[in-house]
Parts: structure tokens; C-alpha cells; sequence
């Protein structure tokens, strides 16, 4: 599963325990929790409890090959953001994956409003903020893989190129980029690139 998610962009530590999970969640900030149930030092849970403990905004994506009613109660009361029951499809776990870390990006947004109103910002100010013109649909909500992907084609690349240098297919490089152009709204190469230039581009 990491080597998966490694091959989107996304960059993944592995623990084979709970207790080795929890350890890494208090030492490290982490943007998404994805674990399963049956694991050693889980048999009660406890590493979903621990984890909801440390970081209350931090999502979590529960898997397993038992499903059942008590452990699916107990992950509403840790807020786990979602359930996938074993065999799943990679491209579930990826849509998963991405609801997740949307649902983190609105938590840092209201922690950010929360910090405007404590400061002595009003609704209206930060009303005025959020309807002030932007430059089209933002790049922040590209995966890493797909600005990778993007990059690369900015910089001159083909599609070939790209796909050899990532270990992928062709295919898998267009899909990349039809999600780029629908977050984008963009509809050729050509928009895309122009579109690309202008935006702020994070270190």
C-alpha cells in the first residue's frame, strides 16, 4: 500500500505495531493515519484511541478484513473518515486517501479563521478575503504526483518521458492529467502550461 501511494507522490512511513504507530505519531506531524484493525498491540483498538488522543484534526482511513459492528461503531467515535473492507481496489483506497486530506485542508482553514477572529478579525473581513479575485482554480489542490507530472511537462517533456522516468504507463500519466485539468479547469495542453506559469509555485 505505501509503495502505491509512494508511486502517487505521497510520501508514507510504515509501523508494523500499534505501539510503534503511536510512537511515530507523538515524535512526527502527520497529515493522514491509514490502518488496519488487526494488527499486534491493536486488539482493543488502541491504536485508534491513541491516535484521536494526539491529534484531534487528524484523519484516519480504517482497513480490514473482519469488518464488523463494534469496531465500525468505535471508528465514528474516533473519527475515522473512512472504512474500506478488504479486498478493495487501489483506486479506492486513492479516493479515499483524497477525501481525507481534503477534509485535513478544512480543518487547517477553519484553525486559520479561528486565528483571524482571535486576532480581532470580523466574519466580514474575512468574508471580503475569501470573495477578493483569484487567478482561476488553485495548483494547492494537485496531488504531489500530479505537479510532478506537470512540472515535468512544463519543462519540456512528453508524455513518454515522463511516464519511463516514473515507472509508470502512458495511461496512467494521461489520467494523472485529466485530474489535473478538471481541478484546473483547463482544457488543452496549452491552457494548462499557461495556466501553470502564473501560479505560485510552493519550495
Amino acid at each position: 500500500m505505501a509503495l502505491l501511494l509512494r508511486r502517487e507522490g505521497y510520501q508514507c512511513d510504515v509501523a508494523c505495531t500499534a505501539d510503534e504507530a503511536i510512537e511515530r505519531l507523538e515524535g512526527t506531524p502527520y497529515d493522514l493515519l491509514i490502518t488496519d484493525l488487526r494488527m499486534p498491540g491493536n486488539m482493543d483498538l488502541e491504536l485508534l484511541r491513541a491516535a484521536a488522543a494526539i491529534g484531534a484534526a487528524l484523519p484516519i482511513i480504517v482497513v480490514t478484513a473482519y469488518p464488523t459492528l463494534p469496531t465500525a461503531i468505535e471508528a465514528v467515535r474516533c473519527a475515522v473518515v473512512d472504512y474500506l473492507v478488504k479486498p478493495f481496489a487501489f483506486e479506492d483506497l486513492l479516493r479515499a486517501v483524497r477525501r481525507a486530506l481534503e477534509t485535513r485542508k478544512a480543518a487547517h482553514m477553519l484553525d486559520s479563521l479561528r486565528n483571524v477572529l482571535g486576532d480581532g478579525g470580523t466574519i466580514a473581513q474575512i468574508a471580503r478575503r475569501a470573495a477578493a479575485p483569484s487567478n482561476g482554480h488553485s495548483a494547492d489542490s494537485l496531488t504531489p504526483r500530479e505537479r510532478e507530472i506537470v512540472g515535468a511537462l512544463s519543462s519540456g517533456q512528453r508524455v513518454g518521458a515522463i511516464a519511463g522516468r516514473l515507472g509508470v504507463s502512458e495511461h496512467t500519466v494521461r489520467n494523472h492529467l485529466k485530474a489535473v485539468y478538471r481541478k484546473l479547469d483547463v482544457h488543452s495542453q496549452v491552457e494548462l502550461l499557461s495556466r501553470w506559469r502564473t501560479q505560485p509555485q510552493r519550495a
